[in-house]
């Protein structure tokens, strides 16, 4: 990367991972009438039916190999490096959305492969000789001639690995697979998927990077569904085998939306997030500014203003909405309090007519008993007091 001072221009890149010769294998294949059904349904027992879904491919841009070869950092788990703090990281589960091979428990180990069974996988090919490797046309002439469908996956299987998994710097292909493709029952469960990431691992060095090895169109394919302009995978939005959705003119355009942004020299795609803190929470910019090449700067801030305007109009949107929501709340929480008040009303008129019935019902029989308790005074006229007096004369 740019101004750690220990990468510099390493000139001419020259890959041997050659995406577009398995794609034309196939489709000669296919153009061969009755015979790819027989061949697909073996390939796939095989577990490499996601492969031989691949699109039209012409090849891989240098300038992003160079880009991967230089940031490359050999580590447990390989991983391109972005910046000082941010990697991208390269998984089985990257090597398997992108190709859908096997990832069982088994390994891959070529070294242990014995000359019986390079005798066996030639025999199955039809081929003389006893040496551990043949020549790429002569493994082109058996695939196109091949009639046995078992015969055919495997020599696509060797044509797949050479091209694309593990490819090398001859133009013979290896045959120490042939301990792997001797049963044809254990091929898918071999970890295909750790295969290409050790071959990656082991491939890409300091010293070879005029001829770097290794699966570029899986990086590269990768890189545009992690890090891409409108991330498939990030929107969950993709084909399975995710190779299925990458074809030339897709990855050009990618490609060249990417660069005229801010290009490869800084290590950073549109689809990086940078992370800044603010009052409200984490803030995720779409890349970091701070990393832009200054030919880039007006390309860079036209895309900001576009997604300022696109954020605005959310945002209004949303705030419309959220004033609504509000709105409906307030009126609801109205109607609650107003029935809770009437609930209230209702309750205390109903005591105060009990109330009033119960005084009611004390003052009359108040009234009742002080009838009892108190005579009423009359006054008697004196002709009455002598009437009574007469009737009734006082005792002496």
């Amino acid at each position: 990367m740019e101004g750690k001072g220990k990468r510099t221009d390493i000139g001419r890149i020259r890959m041997k991972c050659k995406p577009g010769k398995v794609y034309r294998m196939v489709e000669k294949t296919k153009e061969a009438s009755g015979t790819w059904g027989s061949r697909e349904a073996m390939i796939n027992r095989f577990g490499f039916g996601g492969v031989v879904k691949i699109s039209k491919w012409s090849g891989i841009s240098t300038e992003f190999v160079k880009w991967v070869v230089e940031n490359f950092e050999r580590e447990k788990v390989p991983h391109i490096r972005l910046s000082k703090t941010k990697v991208l990281k390269l998984t089985e589960e990257d090597v398997h959305r992108v190709y859908k091979l096997p990832r069982d428990h088994r390994r891959v180990h070529l070294t242990r492969c014995r000359d019986e069974d390079i005798r066996n996988l030639r025999d199955d090919l039809g081929i003389s000789g006893i040496k551990n490797s043949i020549h790429i046309s002569e493994l082109e002439d058996k695939l196109d001639s091949l009639d046995d469908a078992t015969a055919w996956a495997k020599a696509a299987v060797l044509y797949i690995a050479y091209c694309l998994l593990n490819p090398i710097n001859s133009n013979n292909v290896s045959l120490r697979y042939a301990s792997i493709l001797g049963d044809v029952n254990s091929i898918s469960q071999y970890d295909w998927c750790g295969h290409v990431l050790d071959n990656l691992r082991e491939c890409i060095r300091e010293n070879n990077k005029l001829n770097p090895l290794g699966d570029m169109h899986f990086i590269l394919i990768n890189y545009l569904e992690r890090m891409g302009k409108g991330c498939r995978l990030l929107l969950g939005n993709y084909k399975s085998p995710s190779l299925r959705e990458w074809d030339k003119l897709k990855v050009a355009k990618a490609m060249e939306q990417v660069d005229e942004i801010v290009g490869f020299s800084k290590a950073v795609a549109v689809g990086i997030t940078k992370e800044r803190k603010g009052d409200d929470g984490l803030v995720f910019l779409p890349f970091d500014p701070v990393a832009c090449p200054m030919d880039k700067v007006p390309k860079h801030v036209a895309h900001c203003k576009c997604q300022i305007d696109a954020y605005q109009e959310c945002m209004e949107v949303l705030t419309k909405w959220m004033d609504e929501f509000n709105k409906e709340c307030e009126s609801v929480r109205n109607k609650d309090a107003s029935e809770r008040a009437k609930k209230k009303k209702k309750v205390t008129t109903s005591d105060v007519g009990h109330q009033k019935k119960a005084n009611e019902g004390c003052s009359n029989i108040t009234q009742t008993y002080g009838r009892r308790s108190k005579r009423p005074t009359v006054e008697l006229g004196m002709d009455k007091i002598d009437s009574l007096q007469e009737r009734d004369p006082p005792m002496s």
